[in-house]
Order: C-alpha cells, then sequence, then structure tokens
C-alpha cells in the first residue's frame, strides 16, 4: 500500500505538472501567434509604403536642390542683415 500510495501521490504531482506546462504552452502560443500578426501587419505596412530605388533617389535629388537653394538664399539673407537692420528683430549691443 505505501508503494501504491507514493504512485498516486506522484502521479498526482505529474498532472499538476503537465496541466501547468500545457497552460504554459498555451499562453505561448496565444502570445507567439500575437507576435507573428503583429509582425505580419507592420511587414504589410512595410511593404506598402517602401520606396523604389528610383522613388528614393528622386526624392533625394529634390531634398538636395533644396537644400542647396536654402543655403544660397541664407546667404543673400547675412548680407542683407549685415547691411541694414530689419524692423522685426530687435537690436542687441554688442556690449
Amino acid at each position: 500500500m505505501v508503494l501504491g500510495a507514493k504512485v498516486k501521490y506522484i502521479n498526482i504531482v505529474e498532472s499538476i505538472s503537465v496541466q501547468r506546462e500545457r497552460y504554459i504552452l498555451k499562453k505561448r502560443e496565444i502570445s507567439q501567434s500575437s507576435i507573428l500578426k503583429y509582425y505580419n501587419h507592420t511587414l504589410k505596412k512595410y511593404i506598402s509604403k517602401k520606396k523604389s530605388w528610383r522613388e528614393k533617389r528622386e526624392e533625394y535629388y529634390a531634398n538636395r536642390a533644396l537644400r542647396f537653394s536654402l543655403i544660397k538664399k541664407k546667404s543673400k539673407r547675412k548680407i542683407r542683415k549685415s547691411k541694414l537692420l530689419l524692423p522685426n528683430k530687435s537690436y542687441k549691443k554688442p556690449y
């Protein structure tokens, strides 16, 4: 009877641990499926927004042209500011 009792006790413990493992596995599956869903969703978003290398090149050259034009405008503005004070800017004393 003592051996039978031990076996029953072990079986109960095993069944509890098996139940726990199953529960953990279910949780893991759920979390993995949600991760997969999120990953697929983000992939779809990325693919829909992804640009070809031609589009990227066009954007780059457009932005570059804008940058150079801004630099030229800024240099002109500096020359004007050095010659005269603009009315909207307050005059700061050098000391």
